[in-house]
C-alpha cells in the first residue's frame, strides 16, 4: 500500500497537489529517504503518534518549504491535545503547549503537580476529554479521574500513562511512556533515552529499544534501521558506552531495514524479530594459552557449552551489562588484569581484548604458582597440576564441562613467576603445592589432577596428604608414563624442545640434521606462523618455560615413587600413538591400594587438552566427582 512505501507517497504527493499531510514519524522517515527535501511545493505536515527523533527533528527544522507540526494526543482526547511548531530557534523535540479548550496537568505519584523542569505523568483535562470505553466501567473508573483542578464539578481528566516535563520556555518535552519504563537488574532504565542516543549516531536513522525476556534473563534489545555493515553493532555499542551507564547497555543490536507498521502506520512492537543468538563460532580458534583461558572464561560466564573463539562478540553471544561486570571480575581474578567495563564494550571479543590488554609481561600474575579458574562454588575444590612445560593455562577447559558449585584451581612451576627457584625433586614441587592448596581449602576433601608430569606431582601429593590424615576423594591422572627412563614424553632437553615446537609449527629440520642458528626473533617469527601458542612469550618467558620444561624431564627421569596412595585411581590413557607404552597404567599397581580405573581417550598423549579430548574426560571425571 502507498501508506507504507515512501517513494509511492511521495510520488501521490506531486500528482495530487496535496497541501497537508497527516502521518506518523515512521512514515515521515520513509518520505524523507524517498528525498522529500527535494520537493518543491509548500506543504504542512502533522506528525503524530510516535515521538520525533533528534536526528529528524534536526532534518525538519530547517526544511524552509515543509511546516511542520509536532502534534500529541491519544484517542481518549480527541486525538491531538498539543502542538508544536517546527522552527529553527526550537533545537530540541517539543509536544509543545496545549491547544485551545484544553488542559495539561504533569502530576507525581500523589496526584500533586511537580515543579517546573520535574518529570510528571501528564494529564489532560477539557473539551476533548472522551466519556469513557464503551462498555468498560472499571477501565473507565482507571483511566478517567475527577479534575481537582476545575472549577467545574464534573469535570474529568485523562490519564495518559505519558511521561513529560515543562522547559523554562513553557513548551512540554514528552519523555515516553510511564511503562516504558524497565527494572533492569535492580536499576530502572528510561528505553527512550537509549533510543535517542542510538538515533544520535549518524549511521541510525530510527532506533527502537525493547526489554525482552522474563525475570533474570531479560536483556535490552535494540533494533535500528541503518544500512548494513559489518562492525555495526561494535560501533553503536562504543557509541552507547560513551553515552551510558554500562546497566543501560543493549545487549543485543538488530539492524532492520525499515521499522514494522501496524495497519495505521504506528510502529508494530510485536512484530520485531527476536534477536539471533549464536550457539556455535566458526572465527579462528586461540592462538595464544591466555587467549584460551579468556575464550573459555567467556564460555563459563555466559552458560555456553559451545566453545568460544577469538572473534565471537561477547554480547552477541547473550552477554549483557550484569555478565560484563561478572566477567571483568573473573579476568582480574584470574589472570590478575585490571580490565574495565569499558574496555569490554570498546573491545568485546578475545582478540579485541588481546590488543587492549597488551602482551604479558614478566610478572604477569597469570605466571603465578596457583591460577584460579573458578573460585566459588559450594563443593570441594578442584586442583590440577601443570605438565612439563610447567603453564597450567590448559586446564581451563574443563569450566565449560564441569558443574559451577566446583571451584577449579590449577598449580603452576614456581620457576615460572620465580626463576632462581631450583626445586631439590618432584617431592619437593609436591610438598609446596599441597602448602597452596591448604591455604585455600585447609581441610579435605581433596581432589586432585594432572596431565602427563602433573600427574605424577598430584600423586605424590595426594600421598603427602594422607600422611597429613587428609582425605583425598579423587585422584585422576591424564596420561602420566610412571616408566619414564626411556619415554619420549619425558626424555628432552631444551634443544629437542625447540626443535620439537618448530617442526611442530611446520618448519623442515631433517632426521639426524642439527638445528639451524636461529635468533629468537627468528624462532618467533616461525612459531607465530605456525600458530603456535608459544610465540605469545617473550625472551624472558620462553627462556623460563624451557628451563621448567627441561628441569622437570630431568627430575622425571630420577623419579620413583615411595609412598602409597590409599584409593582408587582414576587414570586417564590416550590411544593414540607410543604403542609400546600402553600398557603402562598397571605400573602404578604396586603404588595404589585400590582399583585403577582406566578410561581410553582418541587422543595422542599431547592432544589431551583439545576440546575434544576434554570432552570426553570431563564427562567421565564429573560423574566421579558427583559421587565424591
Amino acid at each position: 500500500p502507498v501508506r507504507s512505501d515512501g517513494a509511492a507517497l511521495l510520488q501521490l504527493l506531486e500528482t495530487t497537489s496535496i497541501d497537508v499531510l497527516d502521518c506518523t514519524p515512521l512514515q515521515l522517515g520513509m518520505l524523507l529517504s524517498a528525498d522529500l527535501l527535494k520537493y518543491c511545493r509548500p506543504l504542512a505536515i502533522l506528525v503524530g503518534g510516535e515521538p520525533i527523533a533528534l536526528p529528524m527533528w534536526q532534518t525538519l527544522v530547517n526544511a524552509s518549504h515543509l511546516t511542520v507540526y509536532n502534534v500529541y494526543g491519544p484517542t481518549e482526547c480527541t486525538v491531538d491535545a498539543t502542538l508544536a511548531v517546527l522552527n529553527p530557534a526550537q533545537a530540541l523535540p517539543t509536544i509543545g503547549r496545549p491547544i485551545a479548550n484544553t488542559r495539561i496537568y504533569l502530576l507525581d505519584a500523589h496526584g500533586q503537580p511537580v515543579p517546573l523542569g520535574a518529570i510528571g505523568e501528564l494529564y489532560i483535562g477539557g473539551a476533548g476529554v472522551a466519556r469513557g470505553y464503551l462498555n468498560r466501567p472499571e477501565l473507565t473508573a482507571k483511566c478517567f479521574v475527577r479534575d481537582p483542578f476545575s472549577a467545574e464539578p464534573d469535570a474529568r481528566m485523562y490519564r495518559t500513562g505519558d511521561l513529560a516535563r515543562y522547559l523554562p520556555d513553557g513548551n512540554l518535552e514528552f519523555l515516553g511512556r510511564n511503562d516504558h519504563q524497565v527494572k533492569l537488574r535492580g536499576f530502572r532504565i528510561e528505553l527512550g533515552e537509549i533510543e535517542a542516543c542510538l538515533a544520535d549516531h549518524p549511521q541510525v536513522r530510527e532506533a527502537v529499544v525493547l526489554a525482552r525476556g522474563e525475570d533474570s534473563d531479560k536483556r535490552l534489545i535494540a533494533y535500528v534501521v541503518a544500512e548494513p555493515d559489518e562492525t555495526l553493532a561494535s560501533t553503536l555499542r562504543a557509541h552507547v558506552a560513551a553515552a551510558l551507564p554500562e546497566y543501560m547497555m543493549p545487549a543485543a543490536f538488530v539492524r532492520l531495514d525499515t521499522l514494522p507498521l501496524t495497519p495505521n502506520g504506528k510502529l508494530d512492537r510485536h512484530a520485531l524479530p527476536a534477536p539471533v543468538i549464536p550457539v556455535a563460532s566458526s572465527g579462528r580458534v586461540p592462538r595464544t594459552p591466555r587467549e584460551q583461558l579468556l575464550c573459555e572464561l567467556f564460555a563459563e560466564v555466559l552458560g555456553t557449552t559451545a566453545p568460544v573463539s577469538i572473534d565471537d562478540d561477547f554480547f552477541e553471544l547473550g552477554g549483557h551489562s550484569l555478565l560484563a561486570a561478572k566477567l571483568s571480575n573473573r579476568i582480574r581474578a584470574t589472570l590478575g588484569i585490571e580490565l574495565f567495563m569499558r574496555d569490554l564494550f570498546k573491545a568485546p571479543t578475545v582478540a579485541g581484548l588481546g590488543q587492549q590488554l597488551g602482551e604479558p609481561h614478566d610478572n604477569d600474575a597469570s605466571f603465578r604458582v596457583v591460577l584460579p579458574l573458578r573460585v566459588r562454588g559450594e563443593e570441594p575444590a578442584l586442583f590440577c597440576v601443570h605438565p612439563r612445560n610447567g603453564l597450567s593455562w590448559c586446564y581451563a577447559g574443563l569450566m565449560r564441562h564441569l558443574d559451577r558449585s566446583v571451584p577449579i584451581y590449577s598449580l603452576q612451576a614456581r620457576r615460572l613467576s620465580t626463576p632462581g627457584y631450583v626445586p631439590d625433586g618432584i617431592g619437593h614441587m609436591a610438598l609446596d603445592y599441597v602448602k597452596q592448596i591448604r591455604s585455600i581449602q585447609p581441610a579435605g576433601p581433596y581432589r586432585l589432577m594432572g596431565w602427563s608430569l602433573g600427574g605424577v606431582i598430584a600423586f605424590e601429593m595426594a600421598c603427602e596428604l594422607q600422611s597429613k590424615g587428609a582425605q583425598v576423594s579423587s585422584l585422576a591422572l591424564l596420561d602420566s608414563r610412571l616408566d619414564s627412563s626411556d619415554d619420549p614424553i619425558y626424555a628432552f632437553n631444551r634443544q629437542s624442545i625447540i626443535s620439537a615446537l618448530l617442526k611442530h609449527a611446520g618448519y623442515e629440520i631433517p632426521d639426524g640434521a642439527p638445528m639451524p642458528p636461529l635468533t629468537f626473533a627468528q624462532r618467533q617469527d616461525i612459531l607465530q606462523r605456525g600458530s603456535s601458542p608459544y610465540a605469545a612469550f617473550n625472551e624472558t618467558q620462553f627462556e623460563a618455560l624451557m628451563a621448567s620444561a627441561e628441569y622437570n624431564s630431568t627430575l622425571m627421569s630420577s623419579y620413583a615413587p615411595n609412598a602409597v596412595f590409599d584409593g582408587d585411581l582414576l587414570y586417564f590413557k590416550a590411544t593414540r600413538g607410543l604403542l609400546k607404552h600402553q600398557s603402562e597404567p598397571e605400573t602404578w599397581r604396586p603404588h595404589v591400594t585400590r582399583n585403577i580405573n582406566v578410561h581410553p581417550v582418541d587422543c595422542e598423549h599431547d592432544a589431551m587438552m583439545t576440546p575434544e579430548a576434554l570432552q570426553q574426560i570431563a564427562t567421565v571425571l564429573a560423574a566421579q566427582l558427583s559421587h565424591r
